[in-house]
């Protein structure tokens, strides 16, 4: 048997409160929602921004490799080298103050932009070279 549709709508059912958030408690929520985003949006941004990329880490072994070939050869003239993507720009600069020592530095550019430094100084000890720092 079919029931009538006035008892499924009875005023008795109709005054039933209904559960349910208020709305500050919707705003709340929300605001916690959006603190927490933004911290977790500004840990990324720093973890992928403060890594070593590959490109700066193949640049600085490729001019202490210049470097090497350098001080190997006693080649003490100021270069610019292309190497894949990368420009090396090599200068040999006379240590103040000290006749016999020399500062052999390599900065290595990516697009126009400077990735980093490397830098030497050589000591010419009568014939032969001696490193003293990298």
């Amino acid at each position: 048997m079919i029931k009538p549709v006035s008892f499924l709508f009875s005023a008795q059912s109709l005054r039933k409160k209904v559960d349910g958030s208020t709305l500050v408690e919707v705003l709340v929520s929300m605001v916690i929602m959006m603190i927490v985003f933004s911290i977790a949006i500004g840990i990324y941004v720093k973890v992928t921004t403060s890594t070593v990329s590959i490109t700066k880490q193949k640049g600085e072994l490729q001019a202490t490799s210049i470097i090497r070939q350098s001080i190997n050869n006693k080649d003490w003239s100021d270069q610019t080298i292309l190497l894949d993507s990368l420009q090396f720009e090599k200068k040999v600069i006379p240590y103040a103050g000290y006749e016999d020592v020399i500062e052999i530095e390599v900065e290595t550019f990516n697009q126009g932009i400077s990735q980093g430094k490397v830098r030497q100084l050589v000591k010419h000890d009568g014939g032969s070279l001696v490193l003293i720092q990298k």
